[in-house]
């Protein structure tokens, strides 16, 4: 089922996400699991999402995670990862994140893209955890989610 949701959602922003990147997409990838031992070919989100065959077949192993020690939850480490300057060089890269809860460790994964030479990078998160401990009492997601939810309010396509 997760697979089936983000081949609909990279189907439906296919344009949008070809405007930000400044072009069709060249590659699509994963943020590498910093697990040690969690090769690209045994990450749970790049076997999830080459259920369909539409992204399986477009999956490029681009990175990997070479110091899990740098990773903190909210520094950018983009040195965290080693990118391949041959695949990455001038690409326009569409690059999935399983679950988005601060951004440091996608922002580091692109940030390492980047500096391999890649063209433009978008990152297209799956799933958004939220954790108040990560923001400030005013922010505005505190306040969206301190409301009631009404499925009534679900935008319709």
């Amino acid at each position: 089922m997760l697979a089936s949701l983000a081949y609909e959602w990279l189907t439906a922003h296919e344009a949008r996400i070809g405007d930000l990147l400044g072009g069709e997409a060249d590659l699509l990838t994963i943020v590498p699991s910093k697990r040690p031992g969690v090769t690209f070919d045994r990450q749970h989100l790049r076997l999830a999402l080459a259920r369909v065959k539409a992204i399986g077949a477009r999956l490029v192993r681009t990175l990997d995670c070479v110091d899990p020690s740098l990773y903190h939850r909210t520094k950018y480490a983009p040195e965290m990862f080693r990118a391949n300057p041959d695949v990455v060089n001038g690409g326009r890269i569409v690059l999935i994140e399983d679950t988005w809860i601060t951004g440091a460790t996608a922002i580091s994964a692109a940030g390492s893209l980047l500096a391999a030479g890649a063209d433009s990078v978008v990152i297209t998160p799956i799933a958004r955890d939220f954790r108040v401990q990560f923001h400030a009492e005013d922010h505005p997601y505190l306040a969206r989610i301190a409301r009631k939810f009404d499925v009534r309010s679900w935008p319709r396509g």
